[in-house]
């Protein structure tokens, strides 16, 4: 499947487990009421450079996969698993990753402005020169996260544990 293109489809309920999607297009998932892509496995998979954008990933587990480069600005990532993944240099503005698990997780150079990360797990996750400003961690799992280098203001950091 790499570089497909798949523009407003219902996958509700796809297993992709180890899909190469590389440089494709997964764009406008859920929009709407009813719609979704919910609980969808698209574990181990890659999604290098692929477009996600405004994408309802609701409780996907894309735990292990390799989302690299990848732009993902305001997707719905509730509840996700995304565990082990690498997430370097992607465009995660303005989502909502509220109860999601992205421990030992690289999210090294990522833009985070504005995202949701109340209740998010990220222990032991790389956010190494990440821009975090405007983003909301309350209640979110931060032990021996890595923020070196990160811009951070201003970011709630309520309740935060770790």
């Amino acid at each position: 499947m790499r570089g497909t293109k798949l523009r407003e489809a219902d996958l509700t309920g796809a297993n992709l487990e180890g899909t190469d999607m590389r440089e494709g297009a997964l764009m406008n998932f859920g929009r709407g009421a009813t719609a979704g892509w919910f609980a969808n496995d698209l574990y181990i998979c890659t999604l290098d450079n692929a477009v996600l954008r405004e994408s309802n990933l609701t409780q996907a587990n894309l735990a292990r996969s390799s989302i690299q480069g990848a732009d993902m600005a305001n997707a719905k990532l509730v509840g996700a698993k995304l565990a082990s993944s690498n997430l370097t240099g992607t465009d995660l503005r303005g989502v909502d990753l509220a109860s999601a698990d992205l421990s030992n997780s690289n999210l090294s150079g990522c833009n985070l402005q504005g995202v949701n990360m109340s209740d998010v797990k990220l222990a032991d996750a790389k956010l190494y020169k990440c821009d975090l400003t405007g983003s909301n961690f309350t209640g979110a799992h931060l032990t021996h996260a890595n923020l070196r280098g990160a811009s951070l203001s201003p970011a709630p950091i309520r309740d935060a544990k770790g």
